[in-house]
């Protein structure tokens, strides 16, 4: 899943709607390379309880909740 823009949260929650997939539906969400078109929303979406997948050398362009 690319997870977009910064400030598009409300615009993959309707994309996931439409396949009727929610939030609690998705365990882990790996990011596999940082830019900005890809992760903009990724701190917003480990806020919801998604546990992000990430390589040491990427962890310091997030505030993660857990060290890796």
């Amino acid at each position: 899943m690319d997870m977009g823009l910064p400030g598009t949260l409300g615009k993959m929650t309707s994309q996931l709607r439409k396949y009727n997939i929610q939030w609690s539906d998705i365990h882990y969400l790996m990011v596999t390379h940082f830019h900005p078109d890809h992760c903009g929303i990724a701190q917003e979406i480990q806020t919801m309880g998604v546990e992000l997948i990430i390589s040491r050398t990427q962890s310091d362009f997030l505030d993660l909740r857990t060290s890796l």
